[in-house]
């Protein structure tokens, strides 16, 4: 019998193949890069790091503090993993958090000040975003971006002065404890997004909320709809 060999691609059928490749590799580049996907990659991480912070808080049988912090930047940490340099907070360009075993007992440099930046602080993570995604809150006397929600997914006023920096919980500061059965002490949300040069958004907020309960939830802000829905 004889084996005829198959036919081989012509250079147009060639053409045609790479061509379907590159917008393909183009579309997978995009969705990895764009402004939502980044935004998404932030917010996936924050939600991981409060069930860290739950996790933590069980496992030790102690209070473990999530600090938001605001214009921040990193310091150099001789082999370990990078710390926010306080000095530089408010000077700074990026936001995040810290999540510490807050320090509250006799010795304690501040045993009050439920915070993450005493030296004698048990530090458990620091973490800045990317440069461009951050809180979502009024700017100045701007007011909001332009397509954004004025109010949490629950209702909560942003527009308030405690609120307007998109970080919005039940203590009106700007952090929470996980506590040891599990729980927090504060409900709240804490709400991300990519802004543009041009007081509008150019990926929609998705906001992270915490009940009493210890669990985290996400939403996302629809401009389409002017409202917020679960992820």
């Amino acid at each position: 019998m004889k084996i005829v060999p198959e036919k081989g691609f012509t250079l147009i059928e060639l053409i045609v193949v790479m061509a379907i490749l590159t917008i393909l590799a183009g579309q997978v580049i995009f969705s990895l890069t764009s402004s939502r996907a980044r935004l998404k990659g932030e917010v996936f991480q924050l939600r991981g790091d409060m069930v860290l912070a739950r996790s933590e808080a069980v496992n030790r049988n102690d209070d473990v503090l999530v600090d938001f912090v605001q214009d921040c930047e990193y310091k150099a940490v001789g082999g370990g993993s990078p710390a926010i340099d306080e000095d530089l907070c408010g000077s700074g360009t990026r936001d995040g958090y810290r999540i510490c075993v807050d320090c509250t007992g006799t010795g304690c440099d501040d045993p009050d000040n439920r915070s993450c930046r005493d030296d004698d602080d048990i530090r458990i993570k620091d973490l800045l975003f990317r440069p461009e995604v951050q809180f979502y809150g009024a700017q100045g006397a701007a007011g909001f971006p332009v397509g954004g929600p004025t109010r949490t997914q629950s209702g909560t006023s942003l527009d308030t002065a405690n609120n307007r920096d998109g970080i919005i919980f039940s203590t009106a500061r700007n952090y929470f404890r996980m506590q040891g059965d599990g729980t927090s002490n504060a409900s709240g949300s804490i709400i991300l997004y990519v802004p543009d040069s041009s007081r509008a958004i150019a990926a929609d907020p998705i906001t992270a909320v915490v009940s009493n309960f210890g669990r985290v939830r996400l939403f996302r802000w629809h401009s389409e709809t002017s409202s917020w829905a679960k992820k």
